[in-house]
């Protein structure tokens, strides 16, 4: 195989609520494998995953074409586009003279080619090549290398059919105007790089050419949102919503923003939509569901520096299901924050009273109790906290540091 790449998973699923909050069998959570509940992607410094690449080849020999393109990745992840691009042509020259076989090999090379040129600021050639790779598979998002858009905004993976509607955050088939769809991919990964007016002009660009494009004014929402015109950014969400009524990540960017907004009434209306939407939930029930939306609100307020407000929305959320570990767990959270620590030492307390002996998230809870006793400088307990957690789990990296921490106070 030309490509060796295994398609990653999103390793949560949504039997995790159940656990979560005491209601059903055990199964992983996804509370902290939540994507950023800000209203906007991260801002990447590159545009490929730098994190699980393969190890440079050796330059000395001469390279199959999978090589070259691993040595434009590691290119492009230390920030030399230009010499990414250079290898990025010698794989892609590699993969056309391998013929069928290389197909989607091609298609790829070609989309880094533009994902290159646009980092190398050169958005000219960048629009060259989506359209390119575009035009050679019309359904390219269905491709490794747009993994981060197969799921949904509760962490779930769209291709696990959980989900009513269409669960993905960005297209996965082209528009029949391939010139639409290429001003996408250049707004969008224009976005990510941080470059907010080229992509607010490629997604108008592309909405010219394409007005009933849903996915288009998603992106053009975002980057309103951006820029602070919420509420331009709130009617671009309505309209993708009125040409897609299924698109969950419409209702999730409007909740979203809703949220931030303080129109509380309105963002609840379009999260349960969200949480409606995935199958997962539906032996829930109606208070466990209307709990989801609340603790979803909590992490957007949370996310703004909003303790107050997150405060509230985790004990309504507490209030419709008091089984809730996880509640309590972002409630303890929020009040370490907040500066409330004894009140953070009896939210993940009551976590740990909910939490199965051998869950994972006791760590979490048992190091926030930690933290909590250090910044109430509360030292001879602390100690003795710490010195439980270590034993327990030696390898925490966050107990070791407080430990340090500790250590350097005088007893």
């Amino acid at each position: 195989m030309l490509r060796s790449i295994k398609i990653g998973r999103v390793k949560i699923g949504l039997v995790g609520w159940g656990l979560w909050l005491g209601t059903i069998a055990p199964g992983q959570s996804i509370a902290w494998a939540m994507p950023s509940p800000t209203s906007e992607p991260p801002v990447l410094p590159v545009l490929i995953d730098c994190q699980n690449l393969q190890p440079a080849p050796d330059r000395s020999k001469t390279l199959p074409p999978d090589a070259a393109e691993n040595l434009g990745d590691w290119q492009l992840c230390t920030q030399h586009p230009e010499t990414a691009i250079e290898w990025y042509q010698t794989a892609l020259a590699g993969y056309r003279a391998l013929g069928e076989s290389a197909e989607a090999s091609v298609t790829i090379a070609l989309f880094k080619l533009a994902r290159a040129h646009l980092m190398a600021e050169q958005p000219t050639a960048a629009l060259d090549y989506y359209h390119q790779a575009i035009e050679r598979d019309p359904i390219y998002g269905f491709l490794d290398l747009f993994l981060e858009r197969q799921v949904s905004p509760l962490g779930e993976p769209v291709t696990d059919s959980g989900l009513r509607g269409n669960g993905y955050s960005g297209p996965t088939r082209a528009e029949p105007s391939i010139a639409a769809s290429a001003q996408f991919e250049l707004a969008y990964d224009s976005y990510r790089l941080g470059q907010i007016t080229a992509a607010l002009q490629a997604y108008r660009t592309a909405l010219q050419l394409r007005p009933n494009f849903a996915q288009a004014h998603l992106g053009l929402g975002m980057v309103l949102e951006r820029q602070m015109d919420y509420e331009g950014a709130i009617r671009a969400y309505q309209t993708v919503l009125k040409l897609e009524p299924d698109l969950v990540w419409g209702h999730y960017r409007l909740g979203a923003l809703l949220t931030i907004r303080y129109q509380p009434t309105a963002a609840r209306a379009a999260l349960r939509r969200v949480v409606d939407a995935h199958t997962g939930l539906d032996s829930l029930g109606e208070a466990v569901k209307a709990a989801i939306v609340e603790d979803l609100m909590g992490d957007l307020y949370q996310s703004r520096g909003d303790s107050a407000e997150a405060d509230r929305a985790y004990q309504r959320a507490l209030a419709l299901a008091p089984q809730g570990p996880g509640f309590y767990l972002k409630l303890g959270k929020n009040c370490l924050i907040w500066g409330q620590h004894q009140r953070a030492i009896d939210s993940f307390r009551a976590a740990l009273a909910q939490l199965p002996p051998d869950h994972p998230d006791r760590e979490l809870a048992e190091v926030g109790i930690a933290k909590a006793l250090v910044w109430s400088d509360r030292w001879a307990e602390a100690r003795a906290q710490l010195d439980s957690v270590l034993q327990r789990w030696p390898n925490s990296a966050d107990a070791q540091k407080l430990r340090e921490h500790v250590n350097s106070r005088p007893h």
